[in-house]
């Protein structure tokens, strides 16, 4: 019986380029950076997260390896796993701020979009859009590990019960594998929107 850990794994920086002699080009470049600084917390937290979940991991197979003559090892390894879980939570609840925090500052794309025409406007605001689009698939992953940290919450709990059944036991490791799948779902989303996004910004830069 095996708990799939989810590793996250969605680290982005939007890389400027482009030659910045020109005003537009200029301000949309200060925006992306601005974009660059508010996620910054984002990127922080993946880093600690990927560490978390690698120790909880190797913890959790610990735990099943153990036999109830060994119950007070068990107990201590379960408390450890409820502790690292809470602190996963409030990594979470930064990365989710960060995020909000950039998401406030698309409005920055406004000015810029209401200066243009023609096919320069229609990029910027293709990419404005892409971004929106970005930082909503980021609130559906939220949502979805959220409730996987949820349901590993009552795994815990029901391991460090003596008399769990087995078959209930199990059917919880299959809630919390299958909710690991939707969550690897929400961040293949996001992050192949991350990548749409830094080869629009490309094509936004090569039209002016």
């Amino acid at each position: 019986m095996k708990q799939k850990i989810f590793y996250c794994l969605i680290l982005s920086t939007f890389i400027l380029s482009g030659c910045f002699g020109r005003s537009v080009e200029s301000e949309l470049s200060s925006v992306i950076n601005d974009l660059n600084k508010a996620e910054t917390k984002y990127n922080e937290t993946q880093v600690l997260l990927i560490d978390m979940e690698t120790k909880e991991q190797k913890f959790f197979n610990d735990v099943m390896g153990l036999t109830q003559k060994q119950y007070d090892q068990l107990l201590m390894k379960v408390v450890e796993m409820e502790e690292m879980l809470v602190k996963r939570v409030q990594l979470i609840e930064q990365e989710k701020a960060s995020m909000e925090e950039a998401h406030k500052l698309l409005k920055e794309f406004d000015p810029i979009i209401s200066t243009l025409e023609g096919q320069e406007k229609s990029k910027v605001e293709q990419l404005k859009e892409a971004f929106d689009d970005r930082y909503a698939l980021h609130s559906t992953f939220v949502i979805a590990y959220e409730k996987l940290t949820t349901l590993q919450k009552e795994l815990y709990e029901m391991i460090a019960v003596k008399d769990t059944h087995l078959p209930k036991l199990q059917e919880k490791v299959k809630q919390v594998n299958d909710q690991n799948e939707r969550v690897q779902s929400a961040i293949d989303a996001f992050n192949n929107s991350t990548v749409n996004i830094n080869q629009l910004k490309d094509e936004v830069f090569s039209v002016f």
